[in-house]
């Protein structure tokens, strides 16, 4: 079902952006190079955000983790491979794109910075349905939202939210 979904956003970002050619669309949306130092800290806030988020659900929200990923590997089990490709790597770049690339780089040429990341990442927070992850999505686009803006590219942030991703699926993965 995923897959479906993602599938059509991209659909329909190839779609808004058709009569562009490809590096305009690449350079609109902010996928260019950038500084090796934005991987660095790419890699340092998924590892931050991702411990703060797990550490969240345990202590403050009282959240059986073990339980949250039995449940998962229920729904999972059967098909790891295709959910491991969904949410590591397909999910993080459209999500990406369509956040940070589309909808903050649209903003930010009518809204303020601080404004544009507020509502990018309350938006991101709640498209995930997920109450008891509103708070660490929300620090994680923000986060996202500022790799972006300082390293002028989305590249470093598809990399920090695809690791968290993938932290998450392995721990996951462990703890059942």
């Amino acid at each position: 079902m995923l897959i479906l979904i993602y599938s059509l956003i991209y659909l329909v970002i190839s779609i808004a952006y058709k009569n562009i050619s490809f590096s305009e669309r690449h350079r609109v949306i902010g996928i260019q190079s950038t500084k090796i130092k934005y991987f660095i800290i790419a890699i340092l806030s998924a590892l931050i955000i991702w411990g703060s988020a797990l550490l969240m659900q345990k202590f403050l929200l009282n959240i059986n983790v073990i339980e949250e990923a039995r449940d998962w590997y229920l729904i999972n089990q059967n098909h790891l491979p295709a959910t491991f490709v969904t949410t590591v790597v397909f999910a993080p770049i459209v999500e990406e794109m369509l956040f940070r690339g589309i909808f903050l780089q649209t903003m930010r040429r009518y809204l303020s910075p601080f404004l544009s990341i507020f509502i990018v990442s309350l938006i991101f927070s709640v498209v995930h349905f997920s109450l008891s992850n509103a708070i660490p999505l929300f620090v994680a686009s923000v986060v996202y939202c500022i790799i972006t803006i300082k390293s002028q590219s989305i590249i470093p942030s598809i990399i920090a939210h695809i690791f968290n991703n993938f932290l998450t699926f392995a721990y996951f993965l462990r703890l059942v």
